[in-house]
């Protein structure tokens, strides 16, 4: 929109990988002035993007290969950090903060908006819910412990802090939140490695397992809940998504896949409520798009949300000039 040329270099499906000749192509032919590469910081990939372009390293996930001294020490006067700009990057890990800027969220209203839409029908439901988080909660665990097991050997920790997410996690108000969790990963991690774990290994297990499971536990719960109640009411509930047929209690609910454009604005629209939850904040880019796309979110409400609010609230009377007495 402001004239700017981009071009997207992706891999044509989910089981193909680009190699280095793909990325070496892209830049002798579109001869980029930018490039955008999201959750890889160019320390990363360092034989796939010429030095003398400047790199923005767009943070939409806290991938545990971000947080990484070298990694931040490897920034150059040409790295940048934008999206989630996580504390803990700059905190713990050598990131320049000069470099970065928080822009989390991003929706299109030209992409979505409240016009109208073909086969509204085929979208109609009294609750829809859109994730590719179909796999349950207990095989993401089984998974996650596995895989750090075999990575960074502290399979005890994960079953010791599985205990404590799903404790705080369920309920109704967890006063558990960022900072205290973290505390919890490095007594946990300390008590089974006998030594104080690096900050590299704390912030991995706070950010690749703790977050996201607690993330899980919150929204197949939410759904199993909606579903209960569509059930008594005799409401429809479609569940779109990546595996949801194969899910053991809400497969009857799958509706498949939907890509992200007018099938997904269609169902913001056309659904009585899109239920929408997470285990960090409530703003998301699918809240966002629901309501251009003129639909109504129906958000669940944690703890973690009353200080967000809070904080919020709180920037915005400092800006409007209210002092603390």
């Amino acid at each position: 929109k402001r004239g700017c040329r981009a071009m997207v270099l992706m891999e044509p499906d989910t089981s193909s990988k680009l190699r280095a000749p793909a990325f070496l192509r892209a830049f002798a032919e579109f001869d980029p002035d930018l490039v955008v590469f999201p959750n890889y910081p160019r320390a990363m990939f360092p034989e796939l993007i010429p030095a003398n372009v400047p790199h923005v390293c767009w943070v939409q996930d806290a991938m545990p290969h971000l947080f990484d001294r070298r990694i931040g020490a490897a920034q150059g006067p040409l790295d940048f950090v934008a999206g989630y700009a996580f504390e803990e990057l700059f905190a713990s890990h050598g990131y320049p903060r000069e470099r970065a800027v928080s822009l989390p969220l991003a929706a299109d209203d030209t992409k979505f908006h409240a016009g109208p839409v073909e086969g509204a029908e085929r979208y109609a439901c009294e609750v829809a819910y859109v994730s590719h988080q179909s796999e349950t909660p207990e095989a993401q665990h089984a998974r996650l412990s596995r895989m750090f097991a075999e990575k960074l050997g502290v399979r005890t920790s994960l079953e010791a802090l599985r205990r404590v997410v799903e404790r705080e996690t369920f309920k109704p108000l967890s006063e558990l939140h960022h900072e205290v969790m973290r505390d919890v990963v490095q007594r946990t991690l300390a008590a089974e490695l006998r030594s104080e774990p690096e900050d590299r290994l704390v912030d991995t297990v706070l950010k690749a397992y703790c977050q996201p499971h607690a993330d899980r536990l919150l929204r197949h719960q939410a759904l199993e809940g909606a579903a209960e109640t569509c059930r008594k009411r005799g409401w429809s509930l479609r569940v779109y998504g990546r595996g949801w047929e194969r899910h053991p209690t809400l497969g009857e609910f799958a509706a498949g896949e939907l890509a992200h454009g007018e099938a997904l604005r269609a169902s913001y629209q056309c659904a009585g409520v899109h239920l929408h939850v997470a285990g960090q904040s409530l703003a998301h880019q699918r809240v966002f798009e629901c309501v251009l796309s003129g639909g109504v979110p129906l958000c669940r409400f944690h703890a973690a949300e009353r200080w967000g609010l809070l904080v919020w609230l709180l920037k915005r009377a400092e800006q409007e000039g209210a002092v603390a007495e």
